[in-house]
This record gives C-alpha cells, structure tokens and sequence, in this order.
C-alpha cells in the first residue's frame, strides 16, 4: 500500500475508494464501478465516491466578462 501511496488507517479502502473515483472520472458509468467493487446494491457504490472538487472546477461555467443585472435595469 506504501508503494502507492496510500498510507494512514484504512488502506485498503482508501484503494478501493481511489479506484472507484478514478474509474468515475474516467468515464465508466457507476453501474460498472459497483460491478467491479463487487457491490450488489448502488447505494454502497457512492459512498465510496467522494465529491471531487478539482474535477467540479474543470466543469464550471466561466463568468468572465458578463455583467451583473440590477433589478432596476
């Protein structure tokens, strides 16, 4: 576990947790990811799939250059 860089209490689903994220943010439908953890029930998928906020700002909306509306306008 050392070796890849998971260390702390819980390595072991720090990996599967880790692998399960990986496999969502590349695309795979989460279906297929709890499939591959073994789950039999969805709900124990998601809880192994954090909220990824480096991937939530790649999909943010830019608001450069639009100008705020007043009420009044």
């Amino acid at each position: 576990m050392k070796s890849a860089g998971i260390n702390g209490k819980g390595g072991f689903y720090q990996l599967r947790r880790a692998v399960g994220k990986n496999l969502v943010v590349a695309g795979v439908p989460v279906t297929t990811v709890s499939q591959v953890l073994g789950h039999t029930d969805i709900s124990n998928t998601k809880q192994y799939i954090a909220l990824d906020t480096q991937n939530l700002k790649v999909c943010a909306l830019d608001f450069d250059g639009i100008r705020p509306r007043r009420w009044s306008e």
